[in-house]
């Protein structure tokens, strides 16, 4: 449950953290949390980090991009931001549809592309009717092929108000897209400023269309796709996950 944990929960945990050899979370930020709330000693603390499967998320070829793009009716020349989350408020796609509403303003080719569902989603809806951007903006829905859209992309962005350890950021990593994030939650784990993205100030929707901006330039992107495709194959594969808990089973049962 996380960050979400009730103040009722958080104190029944408090009663019987003691009794557990080992708490393991995939980011740093999650552990400080729960010894902060919790009490938990960090003697008994793991970070051992999210995998996906490097194999199905990968950058994608030329034939591949346009087929995605063709998929969507994204048009020729179109700069594409894609975010997947639920459309929940703990993710604040108002601030990235505020903040899209702003790049377009100075870059018109650009697009945003949303996949999820969630109670919030025609206010979203009515969001981008309300700004004139409903021809720019794609609502996609649930999916099941995550990496087409991710292939479509140029950026990925996710303005959450917190997080864990966001798969969706890993994902986006492993196709070799440069991220745009909020600084919350294990996300400066995953991105690194200037280097393979940019990390803004949480509910900062003018923050948040400059560094788009930024993550836009066809000079640096190159770079920032090969970091974050590297990282992701050392750190947070699901051989690199199924490692660390493998070694983290064996310490346990000697």
């Amino acid at each position: 449950m996380g960050f979400q944990k009730s103040a009722k929960l958080r104190f029944a945990f408090r009663l019987i953290n003691a009794r557990f050899h080992k708490v393991v979370a995939p980011t740093n930020a999650i552990l400080t949390a729960l010894a902060d709330d919790e009490g938990i000693s960090p003697e008994v603390m793991q970070c051992i980090p999210n995998g996906v499967d490097t194999a199905r998320f990968v950058p994608a070829i030329a034939a591949e991009r346009a087929e995605s793009r063709s998929l969507f009716g994204i048009r020729d020349g179109d700069l594409v931001i894609v975010c997947v989350a639920s459309f929940s408020k703990v993710k604040r796609h108002c601030d990235l549809i505020a903040g899209f509403a702003q790049l377009r303003v100075r870059q018109p080719n650009v697009h945003l592309l949303l996949a999820g569902s969630g109670p919030l989603e025609s206010e979203l809806i009515a969001q981008v009717e309300a700004l004139g951007i409903r021809e720019a903006v794609t609502f996609a829905g649930n999916r099941g092929d995550v990496e087409r859209l991710l292939h479509c992309a140029d950026v990925f962005a996710l303005c959450s108000d917190t997080e864990g350890l966001s798969n969706a950021i890993i994902e986006a990593q492993a196709c070799g897209l440069p991220v745009v994030a909020t600084r919350v939650g294990g996300n400066p784990d995953l991105v690194t400023d200037g280097e393979n993205g940019y990390l803004v100030p949480a509910r900062d929707p003018s923050s948040v269309a400059t560094a788009l901006m930024k993550a836009l330039d066809p000079i640096w992107a190159p770079h920032a796709a090969e970091v974050s495709r590297q990282r992701i194959e050392n750190s947070y594969s699901l051989r690199a996950m199924a490692d660390g808990y493998d070694q983290l089973y064996t310490e346990l049962t000697q």
